[in-house]
């Protein structure tokens, strides 16, 4: 099976820089996995040879906010059969790194949760009706949720043009309107009729794999983690 893995790093150089690093991290514990750079040409330098693909042909808005998630169709745009995507600020500090791959098993996407225990950690989890369980910084992903990949992405391009959004007025708070979370939070519950023919779950000792420096450990998330996330802030 083609495995690989995909990083995006548009918008600012410093996600490119990022990306580069997390690239060396990962050929650190796998140096036979490929990985997949998606960036913008005037980015490039001779840090990109530790890529084994660059693609740099990606979609351009003139919307600036709809750029900063063109992770989406990137996605959707794996070369790869057996595809992980991770953000670009990501740092793997663990040779379990190596059995990524063997952690999907019968899913057709995995990911890493938002609970409300670790709600401190993040902007927000409950938003009324709307409540995140769904990280979208990491997830390992079959050729067979690339049309969902491309679903997500569509709906937030209307989503931050503002050609979309679902509901009465005021039923779902407009601060979420910013937020590519919502979009995915959408499909997955309000349209998941749609997506029956994926099965999709999360990793076992999740924080280990999505440890966002925020997370706590005497709280017991993100210890003896394997992939780290710095979170980068534009």
């Amino acid at each position: 099976m083609n495995n690989g893995i995909i990083i995006v790093a548009t918008n600012f150089v410093k996600y490119y820089n990022s990306a580069c690093y997390l690239a060396e991290t990962i050929k650190d514990y796998a140096p036979n996995f490929s990985i997949t750079l998606y960036t913008e040409k005037e980015f490039l330098n001779s840090k990109s040879k530790i890529f084994d693909n660059v693609v740099t042909d990606i979609p351009a808005h003139v919307n600036p906010t709809v750029n900063i998630r063109t992770k989406m169709w990137c996605m959707s745009n794996s070369p790869y059969d057996t595809t992980l995507y991770l953000d670009a600020d990501m740092e793997v500090v663990n040779s379990e790194f190596t059995t990524v791959f063997d952690q999907i098993k019968d899913n057709d996407m995995l990911w890493t949760r938002i609970t409300k225990d670790r709600e401190y950690a993040f902007k927000g989890v409950d938003f009324g009706e709307v409540t995140f369980a769904v990280h979208g910084g990491l997830c390992l992903y079959k050729s067979s949720a690339k049309k969902f990949m491309m679903d997500w992405y569509e709906l937030w391009v209307k989503q931050s043009n503002h050609e979309w959004w679902p509901g009465t007025e005021n039923q779902y708070p407009k601060t979420l309107q910013g937020f590519d979370q919502f979009a995915l939070w959408w499909l997955l519950n309000k349209e998941s009729d749609k997506y029956k023919y994926l099965k999709y779950d999360f990793f076992e000792d999740d924080t280990r794999w999505n440890a966002v420096h925020t997370f706590r450990k005497d709280l017991g998330h993100g210890n003896n983690p394997i992939i780290c996330h710095h979170t980068i802030h534009n």
